[in-house]
């Protein structure tokens, strides 16, 4: 008997299918506790990738510093129908741009902002998005102030409303809404609309960019 018990014969082998089984186990089940956290992970980790902003990768920019051959105000500068590449909705209506800390509204960067109720009326800007792949998904950005917090601003895609910029007061605040290439009537046309009384004074925006 002490003899067996002393035997060594083939423990090495049985100890590691022991060790073996257990780590399996214990894998698996480590794999199914985090397997719908690290699918999400991925998700979200896709999500940031499409919507990554590169440096210099903006699809449109609209600033209001160029003031070459504008007519100069008492406020600041006036462009009939286009300016930067965007038109007005409608060809009577003029880009009013306006000075940083006009009425006490101050931009982040300190240049330039226009006014989206311009004379006549509130003013709507467009701009088509070419090369665009369907079904991307995109996000225009802005700053925007209210001066009399009476004031929106609309936010078109594919002539569908995408969303609602609502400034509560003179300090700017940054926007941003998400749209898919090519949805809506597939135009890939976006249009900031003003929203408002027709008194000649509207929100202000400021650093519009697509990307």
């Amino acid at each position: 008997m002490t003899t067996f018990w002393k035997d060594n014969s083939g423990a090495v082998t049985v100890d590691w299918t022991v060790l073996a089984a257990a780590t399996v186990g214990l894998g698996i089940s480590a794999a199914a506790a985090v397997r719908t956290g690290t699918g999400n992970l991925g998700d979200d980790i896709q999500l940031a990738l499409e919507r990554a902003r590169v440096a210099g990768g903006a699809i449109a920019t609209l600033s209001f510093d160029d003031i070459d051959g504008l007519t100069v105000t008492g406020w600041g500068w006036r462009a009939m129908s286009e300016y930067g590449g965007w038109t007005a909705v409608s060809d009577t209506q003029a880009f009013e741009i306006i000075r940083s800390g006009y009425a006490g509204v101050v931009s982040p960067d300190g240049r330039n902002m226009l006014d989206l109720d311009a004379s006549p009326g509130n003013l709507g800007i467009g701009r088509t998005l070419d090369d665009l792949t369907p079904g991307a998904t995109h996000t225009v950005s802005f700053n925007a102030a209210d001066v009399w917090q009476t004031n929106s601003v609309n936010v078109y895609f594919g002539g569908e409303l995408i969303g609602t910029a609502d400034p509560n007061d003179r300090t700017m605040s940054n926007f941003s809404f998400d749209f898919v290439a090519g949805s809506g009537d597939g135009s890939n046309q976006l249009v900031l609309q003003g929203v408002g009384p027709l008194d000649n004074v509207g929100v202000y925006i400021h650093g519009v960019e697509v990307y």
